[in-house]
């Protein structure tokens, strides 16, 4: 038994007494024997010089020397953590490159990108931001380790990260309902969501036209803000002063959109792996929309 008053072992089994009020229950806390723990606080106040413990027949109480001596150890035991978790999380290194859509850009990726570095700080990433389609172009020619993108029609494979409900949305005194033809602002082709919008129109035998297209979801929110048209978002994505337009506006109702992640056939890095790690705990912890657990 270490005579060292600051061992972390013995710091740690007077931590758990003084938590718990009872030795035995310490004991089994910690996973180690009642005598053990009773050696361990009797080294440390043998090695101080200080009753730190009373015993008594109502538990155990914590003398002022105590308090004092567990203000020290609860802070090394917290340093001695972080120490050991730092030096034990594996290590990764290397480029991540990324192919993104705007709206997981624009709300997952802050919370999981910030995480990321702070637990593996010298990476770097080569991100590409744009419709799913070209992304997963840009998987299937070798550009890109990881896709994370609604996933685009006649795609299957892949792992669905959670289900984004889709719905239609105008500036506040948008008329209702909106009157024919539907006026649009629409993402130009190969867009998911204006396949979505305009299958939906169709189908519904709605006339539409395209009075402001864009790559951006900004400038489409833009449009909207200036009564432009309507258009149709992930709940997620709409800003200020964009409101959502429901059944009486006599729009047909859109369906939801599987956001997925991909990995590249041919493998990819430890540091892809770790990424793509903290984006499953984003959405199973809700970072994200709660996921549909089915398989899609």
């Amino acid at each position: 038994m270490s005579t060292e008053p600051f061992d972390l072992d013995q710091m740690r089994m007077l931590s758990a007494v003084a938590a718990e009020g009872s030795f035995s229950r310490a004991a089994a806390t910690l996973g180690v024997t009642q005598s053990a723990v009773s050696q361990g606080v009797r080294a440390v106040e043998a090695a101080l010089g200080r009753q730190l413990l009373i015993r008594g027949g109502r538990g155990v109480e914590v003398t002022p020397d105590g308090e004092a001596y567990l203000i020290y150890a609860r802070a090394m035991l917290k340093i001695g953590g972080d120490a050991r978790r730092h030096f034990t999380h594996p290590k990764v290194a290397g480029v991540i490159r990324l192919g993104l859509t705007e709206d997981f850009a624009r709300t997952v990726l802050p919370a999981v990108l910030g995480l990321f570095t702070r637990q593996h700080p010298g990476f770097s990433f080569e991100v590409e931001c744009g419709l799913s389609k070209i992304m997963f172009d840009g998987l299937d020619g070798g550009r890109l380790d990881t896709v994370i993108a609604k996933r685009p029609a006649g795609r299957s494979g892949g792992e669905r990260l959670w289900v984004e409900p889709f719905s239609w949305y105008g500036r506040a005194d948008t008329p209702h309902p909106v009157p024919d033809p539907v006026d649009l602002a629409l993402i130009p082709e190969p867009s998911e969501s204006r396949r979505v919008m305009l299958d939906a129109l169709r189908r519904a035998g709605r006339p539409w036209r395209a009075m402001f297209q864009s790559h951006s979801f900004a400038t489409l929110e833009a449009a909207v803000l200036a009564g432009v048209g309507v258009t149709a978002f992930g709940r997620q994505m709409h800003g200020p002063g964009v409101a959502e337009l429901g059944e009486d506006s006599g729009l047909p109702p859109l369906p939801a959109l599987d956001m997925v992640m991909v990995q590249a056939a041919r493998g990819t890095s430890d540091a892809t792996d770790s990424f793509c790690d903290l984006v499953r705990e984003a959405a199973i912890l809700g970072v994200a929309p709660v996921p549909d657990q089915a398989a899609g």
